[in-house]
């Protein structure tokens, strides 16, 4: 088919595409209409397929205009993007869909469409890029010390005759001289007054400074203490607030840590202390190869990012944007700020949001064109697995799960995650790496 395209760009990687079709170049879409139309349409007294073509256009020339209109559109939107070798990032938007021009046979046919493409660009060499890594190696010291943190998990705390240390439990009755507002204040109270409260002697603390404050007192003892609330007390209503307490102490409990015998190693389900030792190397040396993967991924990632100043497509820009706000108002959110400061601190990081994303939207082209440079393909077997623990995730079926995720777009975003996984891994395996030994 002849089109002629005018085809100017709006922004970067934002184009407008003016396309006509000649009269002459229509006619096959025309005549496929008719007999396509024909086939599907019913008219009293004639069985179908069998309508003359006059008493056909006479009767459906609008549903064959519009399906001539539908081809033709879709053709030469196909044919613009390989004739002028664009790769589209966005679907094509049709201008005035609303008034869109219904073919009229024997006119030229033209339409304007607008779409967001992927920009051109030299595919970094993303062979044999030297990274390095450390060697991955566990030592007693760590073993011994992963050991001590199972044991220090199952510690109980138990009364003691003494004053009280660094790691003890305090249960004590507690009050300040602070504002009667604050004291029935219900955000708050529970700092300012506690009766019978436990108070741990280390970080985090329930107040600031008592951990330390409280060292040596013993169970029946009372004592006054001038607490701080810093600028940045997790509780605005305390913040740069000074106030005194007093303390009456009830008991004194201190930790007991349980020892490495038979009945630890029974809980553990696991035989002996060798294998027990055998499984904590195994499970840290893991642990440390995963993290130097992890390092070497990024140095891969700084290499192909290195010098590549081209735009992106705005809607892809825009996807990482949110996805990174998203996850920062996640953070914060757990980290107990309020929404309107939640909103305030992302309006405040608009810039560093935009830099991030544009990041993020370049290292995602590139490593699609290593993907389509090493025609990595991602496998059935490969989405079926993400389906699955969607599946059980949900506690729906297989096929619900296939279904929500196809109608959700879930399934593309999946295909184009796991593509870019299997690039990255294809630049790592073809890295020169360098393991920097580790010191005896």
């Amino acid at each position: 088919m002849s089109i002629s395209v005018n085809c100017s760009e709006t922004a970067p990687c934002c184009l407008s595409v003016a396309v006509t079709i000649p009269a002459a170049d229509t006619q096959q879409a025309y005549k496929a209409a008719i007999r396509k139309v024909g086939s599907e349409a019913k008219l009293p007294g004639f069985r179908p397929g069998k309508i003359p073509v006059p008493m056909l256009l006479k009767t459906f020339s609008q549903q064959i205009c519009a399906r001539v209109t539908e081809d033709l559109i879709e053709g030469a939107i196909s044919q613009v993007a390989k004739e002028q070798d664009l790769d589209f990032y966005t679907r094509p938007n049709l201008d005035s869909q609303s008034s869109l021009p219904l073919y009229v046979p024997e006119q030229d046919f033209s339409f304007t469409f607008t779409v967001e493409v992927y920009p051109k660009f030299t595919l970094p060499q993303y062979k044999g890029i030297c990274v390095s890594r450390h060697e991955a190696v566990v030592t007693d010291a760590e073993i011994e010390e992963y050991i001590q943190n199972i044991l220090e998990q199952r510690a109980t705390f138990e009364p003691v005759q003494r004053p009280a240390q660094q790691g003890d439990m305090l249960q004590a009755s507690y009050s300040a001289a602070a504002p009667e507002e604050l004291l029935n204040d219900d955000q708050v109270k529970y700092l300012l007054k506690g009766e019978n409260s436990w108070l741990m002697l280390r970080e985090p603390e329930l107040l600031p400074g008592i951990a330390t404050a409280l060292l040596n007192v013993s169970a029946g003892e009372q004592k006054d203490v001038e607490i701080n609330f810093p600028a940045d007390f997790r509780n605005e209503s305390l913040q740069n607030k000074t106030y005194l307490f007093h303390f009456e102490i009830k008991e004194v409990k201190g930790k007991v840590t349980p020892p490495l015998d038979e009945k630890f190693l029974q809980e553990l389900k696991i035989e002996s202390e060798e294998k027990l030792r055998s499984a904590i190397k195994e499970m840290l040396q893991g642990r440390k190869e995963q993290s130097e993967d992890g390092k070497v991924r990024e140095q891969l990632l700084q290499a192909l990012l290195s010098g590549q100043e081209f735009p992106v497509p705005p809607s892809l820009l825009k996807q990482f944007k949110t996805t990174y706000q998203q996850e920062a108002a996640r953070m914060m959110s757990y980290q107990g700020l309020k929404q309107e400061d939640i909103t305030a601190k992302l309006q405040a990081s608009e810039n560093e949001a935009e830099s991030q994303a544009l990041t993020a939207a370049r290292q995602d082209i590139i490593l699609r064109q290593i993907g389509r440079a090493e025609n990595i393909n991602v496998t059935n077997q490969m989405l079926a697995h993400v389906v699955a623990n969607f599946a059980e995730k949900n506690d729906i079926p297989f096929s619900k799960a296939l279904q929500k995720m196809r109608e959700t777009g879930q399934i593309f975003t999946v295909t184009e995650s796991i593509s870019r996984e299997l690039a990255l891994h294809a630049v790592q395996e073809a890295a020169q790496v360098e393991v920097i030994k580790a010191e005896q």
